[in-house]
């Protein structure tokens, strides 16, 4: 996969949504082609933003006029939809929780599914199942074409150092009540493949990261606040979210009429905790202490396919270590979103 220019470390936020955001010419083409529409469903979120931004810039590219991107959330953040519109992305500030909520919606060929619940600890009972699994039924009110709808790798089993990653083709095992609703969520996608003919992509996305949330980032402030840093994960695998939304954006031409395809979507390493713990305090100049015995087993996935299909991540696992080292030294804003990597039983 080409792209226009070399992604450059971003200097302030404004930059690194630019970086984020910024289609490669494959992307542009593909959306001069497209006819329809795309809706993007939880828009408002950590991915969602960047994600509209893409396939905005990459009609405007294509010059086109006549094919609209809608972004729909809740909006908790008004300035995540003030943006979007300066943008030119359509915005309806909705809560598909609430059933009557669907009824808003443009029916439009192409959707992008990036509703989920992960963290629940104080929500009612329930939460998991109803954001997770019971929300996509709604999909067929809409009746989309094509359907790329955003997944987990906790799905699949954790694994042993000397046991391969996780392929499409691995069984799942999912641990705890959130990969349990996720592949309830996936079962339910196939249902509606199967019966309403809608083509789906299940993305089976292992930590993305940008400079201010991430794995990248959880291990950055542990390490700046003195914190030991948890080994009961050993292995983990991540990738830049510009490439995640790019992949997703290039999937809605990939998925076929009533099939139902499964895709992992991180990078190419097995990486190393403790090896990017010791990496990272030394470029921020911070000691790095360890509070555990280095753990067993990992979820670690296999994304050869991906890369097959569309070329490997345009920033490496070590680039992002020095770009979130360099984000900490700059004083760039990060966000209280931690990815709780380290958790094993599956209860966030």
């Amino acid at each position: 996969m080409s792209f226009w220019q070399p992604l450059t470390f971003p200097a302030n936020e404004e930059e690194l949504l630019e970086r984020l955001s910024r289609p490669g010419p494959q992307t542009v083409e593909l959306f001069s082609r497209l006819e329809g529409g795309l809706l993007v469903l939880g828009a408002g979120g950590k991915m969602g933003p960047a994600l509209c931004l893409m396939a905005q810039r990459s009609l405007q590219k294509a010059a086109r006029r006549d094919f609209p991107v809608v972004a729909v959330s809740r909006f908790s953040n008004p300035g995540v939809q003030q943006l979007l519109q300066r943008h030119g992305v359509q915005t309806l500030q909705a809560d598909l929780a609430q059933r009557r909520s669907w009824a808003q919606l443009p029916r439009l060929p192409y959707v992008i599914w990036m509703l989920g619940h992960k963290f629940s600890a104080s929500d009612p009972p329930g939460t998991y199942w109803v954001r997770n699994v019971c929300l996509v039924r709604e999909l067929e009110q809409l009746a989309p074409c094509r359907v790329v709808a955003f997944s987990s790798g906790n799905v699949y089993p954790f694994l042993a150092p000397e046991e391969p990653a996780a392929t499409e083709q691995t069984p799942v095992a999912p641990r705890g009540e959130y990969a349990i609703t996720v592949w309830g969520r996936e079962q339910v996608l196939r249902h509606l493949a199967a019966t309403a003919g809608m083509g789906v992509c299940l993305l089976r996305l292992n930590y993305a990261v940008e400079l201010r949330y991430g794995v990248l980032v959880d291990l950055a402030q542990m390490i700046r606040q003195g914190q030991p840093v948890p080994l009961s994960v050993p292995e983990l695998n991540l990738v830049w979210q510009g490439y995640a939304n790019r992949v997703a954006l290039a999937c809605l031409e990939q998925v076929q009429p009533g099939r139902a395809w499964v895709l992992n979507l991180t990078g190419p390493e097995r990486l190393q905790v403790r090896q990017l713990a010791l990496e990272l305090g030394r470029r921020l100049g911070c000691p790095v202490n360890f509070s555990s015995q280095q753990g067993a087993r990992s979820l670690v996935a296999d994304a050869s396919q991906c890369h097959r299909l569309f070329g490997p991540p345009e920033l490496g696992a070590w680039e992002l270590v020095d770009w979130t080292a360099r984000w900490f030294q700059i004083g760039g804003p990060v966000w209280n979103k931690p990815t709780k990597f380290w958790v094993t039983t599956g209860e966030f």
